[in-house]
Protein backbone atom coordinates (compact mmCIF):
# COMPACT_ATOMS: atom_id res chain seq x y z
CA UNK A 1 0.00 0.00 0.00
CA UNK A 2 3.01 2.19 0.75
CA UNK A 3 4.40 1.65 -2.33
CA UNK A 4 1.53 2.33 -4.37
CA UNK A 5 0.97 6.02 -2.39
CA UNK A 6 4.67 6.62 -3.54
CA UNK A 7 4.09 5.45 -6.81
CA UNK A 8 1.17 7.68 -7.12
CA UNK A 9 2.98 10.65 -6.21
CA UNK A 10 5.68 10.50 -7.99
CA UNK A 11 3.39 10.32 -11.29
CA UNK A 12 1.37 12.96 -9.81
CA UNK A 13 4.51 15.21 -9.43
CA UNK A 14 5.69 14.45 -12.99
CA UNK A 15 2.60 15.12 -14.90
CA UNK A 16 1.96 18.15 -12.71
CA UNK A 17 5.60 19.26 -13.72
CA UNK A 18 5.02 18.26 -17.28
CA UNK A 19 1.74 20.41 -17.93
CA UNK A 20 3.52 23.64 -15.78
CA UNK A 21 5.86 23.11 -18.32
CA UNK A 22 4.05 22.75 -21.64
CA UNK A 23 1.34 25.72 -19.98
CA UNK A 24 4.91 28.18 -19.89
CA UNK A 25 6.27 27.67 -23.23
CA UNK A 26 2.55 27.78 -24.48
CA UNK A 27 2.09 31.17 -23.11
CA UNK A 28 5.86 32.52 -23.67
CA UNK A 29 5.42 31.30 -27.43
CA UNK A 30 1.95 33.45 -28.11
CA UNK A 31 3.51 36.32 -26.48
CA UNK A 32 6.56 36.09 -28.08
CA UNK A 33 4.91 35.98 -31.48
CA UNK A 34 2.41 38.87 -30.15
CA UNK A 35 5.55 40.87 -29.19
CA UNK A 36 7.25 39.68 -33.42
CA UNK A 37 4.30 41.19 -34.90
CA UNK A 38 3.88 44.35 -33.14
CA UNK A 39 7.24 45.64 -32.20
CA UNK A 40 9.83 44.54 -34.99
CA UNK A 41 10.10 44.65 -38.23
CA UNK A 42 9.64 40.79 -39.61
CA UNK A 43 7.50 40.43 -41.64
CA UNK A 44 5.13 37.60 -42.09
CA UNK A 45 3.73 35.53 -44.98
CA UNK A 46 0.70 34.47 -42.20
CA UNK A 47 -0.18 36.40 -38.75
CA UNK A 48 -2.56 35.02 -36.40
CA UNK A 49 -4.97 37.62 -35.15
CA UNK A 50 -3.87 39.31 -31.96
CA UNK A 51 -6.96 38.36 -29.88
CA UNK A 52 -6.14 34.78 -31.32
CA UNK A 53 -2.92 35.12 -29.66
CA UNK A 54 -3.76 36.55 -26.13
CA UNK A 55 -6.51 33.40 -25.93
CA UNK A 56 -3.84 31.16 -26.94
CA UNK A 57 -1.80 33.15 -23.65
CA UNK A 58 -4.56 32.55 -21.27
CA UNK A 59 -5.13 29.08 -22.30
CA UNK A 60 -1.40 28.01 -21.55
CA UNK A 61 -2.01 30.28 -18.13
CA UNK A 62 -5.00 27.88 -17.39
CA UNK A 63 -2.95 25.10 -18.20
CA UNK A 64 0.08 25.80 -15.82
CA UNK A 65 -3.05 26.23 -13.11
CA UNK A 66 -4.19 23.27 -13.69
CA UNK A 67 -0.33 21.65 -13.09
CA UNK A 68 -0.37 23.81 -9.97
CA UNK A 69 -3.47 22.18 -8.75
CA UNK A 70 -2.35 18.64 -9.56
CA UNK A 71 0.48 19.60 -7.43
CA UNK A 72 -1.20 20.69 -4.67
CA UNK A 73 -3.54 17.42 -4.86
CA UNK A 74 -6.59 19.92 -5.63
CA UNK A 75 -7.90 17.37 -8.08
CA UNK A 76 -7.09 14.11 -9.10
CA UNK A 77 -5.04 13.09 -11.78
CA UNK A 78 -7.47 11.45 -14.41
CA UNK A 79 -9.49 14.72 -14.09
CA UNK A 80 -6.32 16.68 -14.54
CA UNK A 81 -4.94 14.93 -17.62
CA UNK A 82 -8.26 15.02 -18.96
CA UNK A 83 -9.10 18.82 -18.72
CA UNK A 84 -5.62 19.20 -19.98
CA UNK A 85 -6.26 17.12 -23.08
CA UNK A 86 -9.49 19.29 -23.09
CA UNK A 87 -8.02 22.43 -23.35
CA UNK A 88 -5.38 21.60 -25.90
CA UNK A 89 -7.56 20.22 -27.95
CA UNK A 90 -9.88 23.17 -27.94
CA UNK A 91 -6.57 25.58 -28.59
CA UNK A 92 -5.73 23.38 -31.56
CA UNK A 93 -9.15 23.25 -32.81
CA UNK A 94 -9.61 27.18 -32.97
CA UNK A 95 -5.69 27.18 -34.73
CA UNK A 96 -6.76 25.32 -37.43
CA UNK A 97 -10.47 26.86 -38.02
CA UNK A 98 -8.66 30.35 -37.99
CA UNK A 99 -5.85 29.34 -40.36
CA UNK A 100 -8.59 27.48 -42.83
Amino acid sequence: MIEVQRNNSSIRLIISIISIALGAYWTWNNLHLLYLNHSTGILFLFMYPDWLLIIQSVIGLLIIIIGLLLLRKIIRITIGIIMIVLIAFLATALNVYIIA
